[in-house]
This record gives structure tokens, sequence and C-alpha cells, in this order.
């Protein structure tokens, strides 16, 4: 999509895919988009690897495609990746209120925000 870049995450020392991260939903006009990651592979969650794509997709985001802001949204509860997004330099923007149906109740996001400055 012209719009949209997916990329694989894969341990180097294996090679093994371990999750994704898109930034996605890009607006010409006002240059931000969303960033959305999952690691599917629980045995190296908190090593930092969701940090460093995020990190990546950053750069590739504020370098290459010069965007001015990138935003993302998680469940409430998901401290992983709140946590994640707060090391690679994301702001607490606030939160959606029970934005997300999960497991037969609606749920409350977290929204992060990033500015090119």
């Amino acid at each position: 999509s012209p719009d949209s870049y997916l990329f694989g995450i894969f341990l180097k020392q294996d090679g093994r895919h371990v999750g994704n991260i898109k930034i996605g939903n890009i607006h010409p006009k006002h240059q931000f988009a969303d960033i959305g990651i999952i690691i599917g592979d629980r045995d190296i969650w908190g090593q930092g690897f969701a940090t460093e794509a995020i990190r990546l997709c950053v750069r590739f985001s504020f370098e290459e495609l010069k965007l001015h802001k990138l935003f993302a949204g998680m469940v409430a509860g998901n401290e992983g990746s709140f946590r994640a997004f707060k090391k690679a330099g994301f702001g607490d923007s606030g939160h959606f209120r029970k934005h997300y149906w999960m497991d037969g109740e609606y749920r409350d996001a977290y929204i992060v925000e990033l500015l090119n400055e």
C-alpha cells in the first residue's frame, strides 16, 4: 500500500521471525502516521526487541519519509507495549475510553505520540 510499510522483526542470532511492525495510514498532507507492533514470541518479551524496532521505525519515518508525527495506541493493561514506546521516546498523550472490545467487555486504550522536532 502506498500509505503503509510493514516490516518483519527477526532475531539476528538465528533469523527467527518473532514479530511485525508497521508504519501505517500515512497522511500525505499532515505528515503523520500510526505505528503498530506485535511480538508474537513470548519468550523474548521484555528483552528490548520492541523498543529497538520502534526506534528503527521512528528513524525511518522521520529521516526517510520526512513525517512530522507518529502515534500509537494499545489496550490498557498492555504495560510491555506502553513501556517500549516510552523507552523509544514517545510521550503519553492520554487515552480513549472503552475503545477496544475484548473478552466480552470494552477496554480503554492508551495513546502515545512522538513529534519530529
